[in-house]
């Protein structure tokens, strides 16, 4: 009887420090995890989001402006559409129709019923057959 006690009590010891080395992992991989938001999540979300995030979508109607030397496109998820504005190099995969996850803030458009939105970065996503040129 005092056997079982004993062991019990170190398995509790056992599964207490394993749950808690799980919780610390996980809160420090959370910080670390990057998501985005499609298109359609930002317009329901749209008054919410003041700070500074992620998108993600197709590229479409990518333009170069020489007068302002900066990139404008439009990310979609085939419903909605948002109008990008970028000033900086574009990954070498960055094209239209291919997939992009692009960070940065809401900002004011000209057009009430759109979003428009300040890039601070902007990363291309590539399938599993990825090869480098």
């Amino acid at each position: 009887m005092m056997r079982s006690k004993r062991i019990q009590k170190r398995l509790f010891i056992i599964v207490a420090i394993a749950a808690s080395l799980v919780i610390i992992l996980l809160k420090v991989f959370s910080d670390n995890i990057s998501l985005f938001l499609k298109p359609a999540e930002v317009y329901e979300m749209q008054s919410e989001l003041t700070d500074e995030f992620r998108i993600g979508g197709f590229v479409r109607d990518l333009k170069f402006d020489t007068k302002t030397e900066s990139y404008s496109f439009v990310v979609t998820d085939n419903q909605h559409d948002i109008l990008v504005e970028y000033k900086g190099m574009l990954p070498s995969l960055f094209k239209e129709g291919q997939m992009s996850v692009v960070g940065g803030k809401i900002t004011k458009c000209a057009s009430n019923d759109k979003i428009c939105f300040k890039a601070s970065e902007v990363l291309a996503k590539h399938d599993e057959n990825y090869k480098p040129k």
